[in-house]
């Protein structure tokens, strides 16, 4: 008798725990091209305050904001000189969004409209920020001494 009730109480408890399962209020979903994303492969996401979804891609920057996306790269954009965007990217706490890249030097994104900053630079890639919120950023390849950029 003693082993039943220590059964049933360990099944209780077990299908108890699946009831309030934690992840159960996430969504899973799946987008790709039917859903109009313009690359199948994405080198890293970044979700913004205002709540769009930021891409970097083969084909550019790539942002969702749930229904559709846009796409800015060298087509539509002309502060982006190439499309192939794979380094990290942040947003700082005024909303502007920061992108290092290898041939455009560092772009912010605030308001619709992109700026180019350090446009003498190549192959910047984001490391950080300081407790002041600057960024810091690298440089990397030959024709760099490996010193960190400190970005305000």
């Amino acid at each position: 008798m003693k082993n039943l009730i220590t059964s049933l109480f360990f099944m209780g408890f077990a299908f108890s725990l699946n009831a309030q399962n934690p992840l159960a209020r996430y969504r899973v979903e799946q987008i790709d091209a039917r859903q109009g994303l313009t690359s199948d492969f994405i080198f890293n996401t970044f979700q913004a305050r205002d709540g769009f979804l930021w891409m970097s891609s083969y084909v550019g920057f790539i942002r969702y904001d749930g229904k559709k996306f846009e796409t800015f790269n060298t087509k539509n954009t002309p502060q982006i000189k190439a499309d192939n965007s794979n380094g990290l990217f942040t947003e700082t706490s005024d909303s502007t969004m920061w992108f290092p890249t290898a041939s455009s030097g560092l772009l912010s994104f605030k308001n619709g409209i992109f700026k180019t900053y350090l446009e003498e630079n190549s192959n910047l890639f984001y490391r950080g920020r300081t407790a002041d919120g600057d960024l810091i950023i690298s440089q990397a390849g030959p024709d760099t001494s490996n010193s960190l950029i400190i970005f305000n």
